[in-house]
């Protein structure tokens, strides 16, 4: 006969617990012997059992515990030293991309790519670089190749709720005119 589960043995101490079961117990040392650990330390809890603190003492606790939170020195998460040396630094990080970026020249929206290109002194979009050859659109590519929508999503790869809808409304009047003639240049394509 296999030996008493946990669960059985809290109900050989609850009185609970088969005949059939309870026999085995009898006969076998090492159920015994866990059955008189348990006992003991089942005295040991009930000797040692902290009293019921006075109906008094819960109807000071509320006010006890306001007081010494009221006593407690308000501390911004500032005031640390490890949270503002990460303040800074970001502050710092922002600073030299925004100073990068200036720095970088002006930039002009291709809506054909949906990309930011760089715009030459004279106003002009800088020639189209090949897709092809970028590096970048290299990685992005191989990356997407075998991933999913549901993956996607998973990975917190996507757009958030509404951000098509704001980006369609910073547009411009050229640039909105250029998304409605692609999107039916694609809707002629695919025959919708």
């Amino acid at each position: 006969m296999p030996h008493l589960e946990e669960t059985e043995f809290v109900d050989l101490l609850d009185g609970a617990l088969a005949p059939s079961r309870v026999g085995h117990v009898a006969g076998c040392p090492q159920c015994t012997a866990q059955l008189d650990t348990l006992r003991d330390t089942l005295a040991c809890v009930e000797t040692n059992a902290a009293d019921e603190p006075s109906p008094l003492f819960w109807d000071a606790f509320p006010s006890r515990v306001s007081a010494a939170i009221d006593q407690q020195p308000a501390t911004s998460w500032l005031s640390r030293p490890v949270f503002a040396a990460l303040a800074c630094a970001a502050a710092l990080l922002i600073v030299i991309g925004v100073a990068a970026f200036w720095q970088s020249g002006p930039v002009s929206l291709d809506v054909s790519l949906g990309v930011l290109r760089p715009t030459a002194a004279d106003g002009t979009v800088a020639p189209d670089d090949d897709v092809e050859q970028d590096a970048a659109w290299a990685v992005v590519r191989v990356a997407a190749d075998d991933l999913d929508y549901d993956e996607a999503l998973e990975a917190g790869i996507s757009a958030g709720p509404g951000a098509a809808e704001r980006a369609a409304m910073e547009l411009s009047a050229d640039e909105r005119a250029e998304l409605v003639r692609l999107i039916e240049r694609e809707m002629k394509r695919s025959g919708a």
